[in-house]
């Protein structure tokens, strides 16, 4: 609810502040572009989704600050008249994903040979045509489509025929940076400026340290609300019903301690062993390997710290219903 909230106060300053752009005519649009009106627009969200796309970005590009998904008639009553009932989860699901695409700013985030961890427009400078993809190593970006290349710093280095491109200052040319800073080995990356301040994370410890290494990464698609999904993972109310066999016989049902740190938190769970520290001197009492920490970062991360790893979990809303959940896992 406080995010929602939060983005709900943001969108009314904004409008507050001058008139907001819209997009329309999507159906005109694709007309325009011998799509005819006698087959569903919406299912091209599924067999046509870069036509979808390249529509989104040409109103991004025309000044656009909000764009209507791809789903005008994408209900199961419409749809049955094109035998397209059974697809109006998926074709909705799509329609979501390729206007959030579409209205986002795609970023590569990079760790140059300095040490330094940097952040960049994933665009090149010449058609704008993304110059990295997933995750991995490399010594440079190239561009798929002609072939410029960038050093990890994002200065342009090289320019097939460049000899085409008389008085070009390459330079003058690099990726577009944004701003990226590294703490509590976790990288934090916005395209505000400057960089997003938040005092209140200086109270956190370090939660992944320099000698742990990246064990696993995994994606997972849940029909659920994500904020329902947060609050219910973290809440310790639930483990002597849920987990009966799990955790309940190392752990506590409905024992949390929580620390707040501005907007974010700890949730602390002891585990049943320690007990043993009441017989300890409080001077002398050690709570490693006695506890685990649930680290939440407002408002859609948490970090979780184990005995033996860390879980880094990125909860991402696709549309008002599922959920893009992100594992990141790290031995301690």
């Amino acid at each position: 609810m406080q995010a929602t909230v939060a983005r709900s106060a943001e969108f009314l300053e904004t409008f507050a502040k001058h008139n907001l752009v819209c997009d329309g005519a999507m159906g005109t649009m694709l007309y325009s572009k011998g799509i005819f009106i006698s087959r569903s627009f919406d299912e091209l969200n599924l067999s046509n989704p870069q036509l979808i796309r390249d529509v989104h970005s040409e109103y991004v590009q025309a000044g656009a600050d909000i764009i209507e998904t791809n789903t005008f008639g994408a209900n199961r009553t419409k749809l049955m008249s094109h035998g397209l009932a059974e697809q109006t989860h998926d074709i909705n699901l799509q329609g979501a994903r390729i206007a959030r695409e579409a209205a986002g700013t795609p970023i590569v985030v990079v760790r140059g040979s300095d040490g330094k961890v940097r952040a960049f427009r994933n665009a090149c400078r010449h058609r704008g045509m993304q110059v990295a993809s997933g995750t991995g190593c490399a010594r440079a970006f190239v561009c798929r489509y002609h072939g410029w290349t960038y050093n990890l710093e994002g200065r342009l280095r090289h320019i097939p025929h460049e000899e085409g491109f008389p008085g070009f200052d390459k330079e003058a040319h690099p990726l577009v940076p944004v701003t990226a800073s590294e703490r509590f080995g976790l990288v934090f990356v916005t395209q505000d400026s400057p960089a997003l301040g938040d005092d209140s994370l200086e109270g956190l410890a370090r939660l992944i340290g320099p000698d742990q290494r990246l064990f696993a990464t995994a994606e997972r698609e849940f029909e659920v609300n994500w904020k329902i999904l947060l609050e219910g993972f973290i809440e310790g109310y639930h483990i002597k019903s849920t987990h009966p066999e799990s955790f309940l016989p190392y752990g506590f049902d409905n024992l949390n301690v929580i620390d707040l740190f501005g907007r974010h938190s700890r949730v602390t769970y002891p585990f049943q062993r320690i007990r043993k520290l009441a017989k300890v001197p409080p001077a002398e009492r050690r709570v490693e390997g006695l506890l685990t920490y649930v680290y939440h970062l407002f408002p859609n991360v948490l970090v979780t710290v184990l005995s033996r790893h860390t879980n880094v979990v990125v909860l991402e809303p696709l549309m008002p219903g599922p959920l893009l959940l992100t594992l990141t896992r790290r031995p301690a």
